[in-house]
């Protein structure tokens, strides 16, 4: 599996040059409509050309949704104003520095807990 991570993980590196991260916690099953919707709500937002997320769920300590973003000036607020998320729902938002970084979206995908999606905006 970690082979066809590193795999999935240079073909999303191919596919945009992603420089921001975020995730966001919950305490409920994600579904892969659930990420749909989130995916699709952020990029209609100005300035993001692409998203990609990875969803996952842990019984012991809830769900999580992880997501890459190609865009310009994003920031927490605008995210949380999209969403409209609970507050402390939506964590870290970082530029991403190096390659390495995104590696822990790739290593949940193909388990039977994940779903995964990405979304181009149209030019």
């Amino acid at each position: 599996m970690i082979n066809q991570s590193t795999e999935y993980l240079n073909g999303l590196l191919k596919i945009g040059k992603w420089n921001y991260q975020l995730s966001i916690s919950t305490d409920y099953k994600i579904s892969y409509s659930y990420l749909d919707r989130v995916i699709n709500k952020i990029v209609d937002v100005k300035g993001i050309k692409k998203v990609f997320g990875v969803s996952t769920t842990d019984k012991s300590i809830g769900s999580s949704i992880y997501l890459v973003i190609e865009g310009k000036n994003i920031t927490r607020k605008k995210l949380e104003k999209t969403l409209k998320l609970k507050e402390n729902m939506l964590e870290n938002v970082d530029n991403i520095r190096s390659k390495k970084e995104l590696y822990h979206l790739c290593r949940h995908l193909g388990k039977d807990y994940s779903h995964h999606n990405i979304a181009v905006k149209k030019s």
